[in-house]
């Protein structure tokens, strides 16, 4: 099954929102992409994932046999509810037992690795998603993921 990615930063703008809901579009109808995760750091990159959370939402509205996976770093007292639409939270087993801080810098970066398709939605980067970034930017350059960025 082909899975989207998405990795950004807090400060990603709000009039990105209608771009990010095309390509969502895009990936479902031309590339057939079903799957989608999003990331949940529990304390930053909330009006991303808000943002990706409502996008994601309405195209399983249009599309009932998306997957929509919030994945979280470790199990927290903060454990998020699942937004509307969404089919689990998703803790990947890679990251079980792992001390939460080294939990939380390795998730994007294990679900870049996981991703056939990634959307960046970024005009700078933390050091975290640099990173992450660079391993996509790494799999695109040898056809291994779709690397879309919105700026």
């Amino acid at each position: 099954m082909k899975s989207c990615f998405f990795i950004g930063h807090e400060y990603v703008p709000k009039h990105l929102e209608p771009r990010l809901e095309s390509t969502v579009e895009q990936f479902i109808e031309e590339l057939f992409v079903e799957e989608y995760v999003v990331a949940d750091h529990y304390y930053h990159h909330q009006r991303l994932k808000e943002m990706l959370c409502r996008v994601l939402g309405r195209a399983k509205k249009r599309h009932p046999g998306l997957v929509l996976r919030l994945a979280i770093p470790h199990p927290s007292p903060l454990s998020p509810s699942l937004p509307p639409g969404f089919d689990q939270v998703y803790l990947p087993p890679e990251l079980e037992g792992m001390p939460p801080r080294q939990a939380d810098d390795r998730l994007d970066q294990l679900l870049v690795e996981q991703a056939t398709h990634l959307v960046a939605c970024v005009s700078h980067f933390s050091w975290d998603s640099y990173r992450a970034f660079a391993d996509a930017r790494g799999r695109a350059a040898r056809g291994e993921l779709f690397l879309f960025t919105l700026v």
